[in-house]
């Protein structure tokens, strides 16, 4: 099974990113300490996926594999 990496960039900061596809996650913080999680996330994750001019890449990997069906 092949794994293809598919960096990709993002229109703008993290933030947004994470709000929207870290909710499970976001789930068990409290709600009045969801923001104060989210910029510790981001102060982590600026010097892997964040470039010097404040554009922001995310690592989606695609599988692909095929299925058979017994019979």
């Amino acid at each position: 099974m092949p794994l293809i990496p598919r960096p990709t960039p993002l229109s703008g900061d993290i933030c947004g990113w994470l709000e929207t596809f870290a909710k499970p996650y976001l789930l068990a913080v409290p709600p009045n300490q969801q923001k104060e999680f989210i910029s510790e996330v981001v102060t982590v994750l600026r010097p892997i996926l964040g470039d010097a001019q404040g554009h922001w890449q995310v690592d989606y990997v695609r599988l692909r594999f095929a299925v058979t069906r017994s019979r």
